[in-house]
């Protein structure tokens, strides 16, 4: 809205400007000599001060953001008291698939499974084609169920991987996790190989999944020989 008063105020500038060195024009040159540089200084300097004056606006806003941020991170230090105000929000405006996600990853990180179902239950709900939340709503499924897909669950991930090709790694690291922790070991090894294929090589998570796939050859082995 400011922007918009300036612009208008600058086009009511050029238009009154424009009328003194027509008037000039049909005066004397002198007049004109004299009130055409102050014109076009008046005219650079406006271009720079509406310049200048946009690019403050944007700084100001994005440091405001930022602030406002921050101050928010210092005022929550606890997650609870996070979630708590999110909840009391989402009770006002309960359409916010993407607040009822990140109620469920404070829920998660608080280990409060129950609620983090609930809240990625409500998420998915809303937004029954988004993977993400559909992937974290299974995945707090699984450890409420003792870290165990049941065949419908199973079922939905499968899915999930015929008809969300773009987001299968997210299907597919919960799937191996699941396959580990049932002692499927050479079908999580599989899995986190395929995995390894669509990640840089030297990255965090690359290398955590050799770490993984090491331990689960090593549990393997153990099976074999017991």
């Amino acid at each position: 809205m400011t922007e918009l008063v300036l612009a208008i105020c600058l086009l009511g500038l050029i238009t009154f400007a424009v009328m003194i060195i027509w008037r000039a024009l049909h005066t004397s040159k002198t007049l004109l000599l004299t009130i055409l540089p102050i014109f076009i200084l008046t005219m650079i300097g406006t271009y720079w001060y509406f310049g200048g004056w946009s690019l403050f606006i944007g700084y100001n806003k994005k440091q405001l953001h930022e602030q406002q941020t921050q101050a928010l991170l210092a005022k929550f230090k606890n997650p609870l008291d996070l979630a708590q105000k999110l909840q009391q929000q989402l009770n006002d405006t309960p359409a916010s698939a993407r607040g009822w996600y990140l109620l469920g990853r404070l829920y998660m990180s608080q280990n409060d499974l129950h609620k983090a179902q609930r809240a990625f239950a409500q998420a998915m709900h809303l937004k029954p084609k988004n993977v993400i939340y559909t992937v974290s709503y299974l995945q707090s499924n699984w450890e409420l169920n003792g870290q165990k897909f049941s065949t419908p669950m199973r079922a939905k991930l499968n899915d999930l991987l015929r008809h969300h090709s773009s987001r299968t790694n997210d299907v597919l690291a919960l799937l191996a996790l699941d396959c580990y922790t049932n002692r499927r070991y050479q079908q999580a090894i599989n899995i986190w190989q395929k995995l390894l294929q669509k990640l840089p090589p030297n990255s965090a998570t690359a290398l955590g999944l050799h770490k993984a796939i090491a331990k689960a050859r090593i549990m393997l082995h153990m099976d074999k020989i017991s």
